[in-house]
């Protein structure tokens, strides 16, 4: 390698982390991409060989996109899923007191506080509903021994049973929606109002404000919704093909070559969104 290929190489390198330190994601995806480049060119300067770089560079989507895989067929996703009250909300959701008093500054009362478990992670909701508006609300933390990330919700039903939802949540979701569930992903909202804002608009946008039902201020009334959306969002991914059935166990489900393929290219799609 020559000191003029270095000193490129060294350019596309510092040219990267600059852009890594960027509060932007789009900024930050492309120091990534220069990063990538810059293994590339070096491989493409020490060989002399255009297509061993070349070869670097595919590496460092396949081995990811092959862990991936590797891990969605690992997957097992039961058949029920049972929500149990929880006196005490997990140690690790430092965030959850803030966020609770903020939901009740926009007229949230909290109603239920449960969890599901399962080898892989658990799941726990904290359920909210408006004191005079037809909305629902949800703070979901997603955690385990290595890792954990919250989101928020935002739901309504409209006369004809169809659930209006706005979320937060921030990594490539596994599964399809239902047609009754109508989602909008809004990913830009840093407060629990602003997320509530959007909501409000999606609903305004799709001409469904003043035909939405009014549902009663309890906690059975909100973790049964709960429990209805994920049911309905099972049924519909095993009609679609996108998990069948493991064969060691009936009570569990597992992702199909069709899912994973589908799930892959969520993944990816999202990698290159900028």
């Amino acid at each position: 390698m020559t000191l003029v290929q270095l000193l490129i190489c060294g350019g596309i390198i510092l040219a990267g982390y600059a852009l890594m330190q960027w509060p932007s994601a789009a900024f930050r995806k492309a120091g990534v991409l220069f990063y990538c480049l810059a293994s590339s060119l070096s491989v493409y300067f020490l060989t002399g060989v255009w297509w061993i770089g070349l070869a670097v560079l595919a590496c460092w989507i396949l081995f990811p996109v092959s862990e991936l895989v590797y891990v969605l067929r690992q997957l097992r996703v039961p058949r029920e899923r049972v929500f149990e009250q929880v006196r005490r909300a997990p140690q690790q959701f430092e965030e959850l007191n803030a966020l609770t008093n903020e939901m009740a500054q926009l007229g949230f009362r909290q109603v239920d506080d449960c969890e599901w478990y399962s080898p892989m992670h658990t799941q726990y909701y904290r359920l909210f509903v408006h004191e005079s508006g037809p909305y629902h609300a949800g703070l979901s933390f997603i955690y385990n021994e290595q890792f954990g990330f919250h989101f928020m919700s935002y739901s309504s039903q409209d006369l004809s049973g169809r659930v209006w939802m706005t979320w937060d949540y921030p990594l490539t979701y596994g599964l399809k929606m239902p047609p009754e569930v109508a989602l909008f992903r809004a990913l830009d909202c840093e407060t629990p109002g602003e997320l509530f804002g959007q909501h409000k608009e999606f609903l305004a946008i799709n001409s469904v404000e003043k035909g939405l039902i009014q549902t009663p201020l309890e906690a059975q009334a909100a973790r049964e919704r709960l429990d209805m959306t994920l049911r309905k969002q099972l049924e519909y991914n095993i009609r679609q093909g996108i998990l069948s059935p493991e064969q060691l166990s009936k009570d569990n489900f597992r992702y199909s070559w069709r899912g994973t393929i589908y799930v892959t290219q969520q993944v990816l799609r999202d990698l290159v969104r900028l």
